[in-house]
């Protein structure tokens, strides 16, 4: 499969930021990229962008980036998933229950 140039180029800064294909399966993985996808991209990093800059000049098999993908993925099912990041957010102003006892209804 293909990769357009513009998917080379973000692949291409992940694994700058990420060093290491694991990690930037991981990374694409949290995207919500599947393990398919995933694979096509790790292949792209290896076998295109990457190719000669090695020693041993590599290619990337379909199956090692495959397993590779299904991997990413596999790790990111198994976190527990974090919505917010931060402290839960809080509205302003309002009163928590239990708060308003004594304030009307009842009374």
């Amino acid at each position: 499969k293909k990769v357009s140039s513009e998917v080379g180029r973000n692949l291409c800064a992940l694994i700058e930021k990420h060093q290491t294909l694991e990690a930037t399966a991981d990374a694409l993985a949290a995207l919500g990229f599947d393990s398919k996808a995933i694979a096509v991209g790790v292949t792209y990093l290896v076998n295109e962008r990457y190719r000669g800059q090695t020693k041993d000049r590599q290619q990337l098999t379909n199956e090692a980036a495959a397993q590779i993908g299904q991997e990413a993925v596999f790790r990111h099912q198994q976190q527990p998933e974090v919505l917010f990041a931060g402290p839960e957010p809080t509205a302003k102003g309002k009163k928590r229950p239990g708060q308003n006892k004594g304030n009307g209804l009842g009374d």
